[in-house]
């Protein structure tokens, strides 16, 4: 359409064009958190997911940044931790040898978030980011800017189904870009015949949440712990669940709020010692709120 056409008339227009569709946008902007308040405001965007998260460097900052989405009330977000513009989130937050745990551990925290969680191919499987040689590059930053900036082509590798296959399954003719030396193992076939694999983990998580109506559809308010742990506080209704993530480098413990009681079944490791958790590096616990 004309570019004269103002931007949320052309968004009007596709969700009257498409009235069953689930609308989403990725907005990146100096002002992205009421940019995404005005184009989901009612008749426009259902949702939409900030790139300052997905490109975001450290995750220290992921309370920050959903805050100040959660300042604008109304906003049903989506959130996403890696995409196709991003290093994947395994390698970006948990550096280049991140374990399978942490990889588990971020799964759960996006998928704790209030909102639409947006999981980009690859993460369900754990896959760090590829390490593309310099004469594979296809992506024009990366070719310009190497090594420095290596472009996004380490994010945009064949999807691995078949560890044993050539191109592990992803096509029977050579990709546009490499298959990674390491991705073969986390190949789908691979972890889908290993109940610890973090793929097992992904779908039994997903199955979890969906039994509990405060990570679904609850309000979300950070609670105030230290800088290594991400704590979350989630109700609807009656039910009131609490999450809480370490992500520093050691071992952290912490007094369990009254009236709460740990649940059981989310899969990741935390120990319930009387009134205190204990949680190991890239572990995680969830608390339910007992008695009224």
């Amino acid at each position: 359409q004309p570019e004269t056409i103002p931007i949320l008339k052309r968004i009007r227009d596709l969700a009257d064009r498409y009235p069953e569709r689930f609308l989403m946008a990725e907005i990146h902007d100096r002002e992205w958190d009421r940019v995404i308040a005005e184009y989901t405001a009612p008749g426009l965007l259902h949702s939409a997911y900030p790139l300052p998260i997905v490109t975001s460097p450290r995750i220290g900052l992921i309370r920050s940044l959903v805050e100040r989405l959660e300042a604008h009330p109304g906003v049903w977000p989506s959130y996403a931790f890696s995409n196709h513009d991003a290093m994947r989130v395994l390698t970006r937050w948990g550096g280049e040898d991140a374990p399978p745990a942490f990889a588990r551990q971020m799964v759960a925290l996006l998928l704790s978030l209030r909102g639409t969680p947006i999981l980009y191919q690859g993460e369900e499987l754990g896959l760090p980011e590829a390490d593309i040689p310099y004469d594979r590059i296809v992506d024009p930053p990366g070719k310009a800017f190497w090594p420095a900036n290596k472009g996004r082509d380490g994010a945009r590798s064949p999807m691995p189904w078949h560890g044993d296959e050539p191109q592990a399954g992803f096509s029977p003719i050579e990709p546009w870009l490499p298959v990674d030396p390491r991705h073969p193992g986390l190949a789908v076939d691979r972890q889908e015949a290993d109940a610890d694999s973090t793929l097992a983990f992904t779908r039994r998580f997903i199955a979890w949440r969906k039994a509990q109506p405060a990570l679904i559809t609850g309000d979300l308010r950070f609670l105030p712990l230290s800088d290594d742990l991400v704590g979350i506080a989630r109700q609807a209704g009656g039910a009131q669940v609490r999450a809480v993530f370490n992500i520093g480098e050691h071992d952290a413990e912490l007094e369990i709020e009254a009236g709460f009681e740990p649940l059981e079944g989310h899969g990741l490791p935390a120990r319930h010692e009387g009134s205190h958790l204990r949680l190991p590096r890239y572990g995680g616990a969830f608390l339910a709120r007992t008695g009224n």
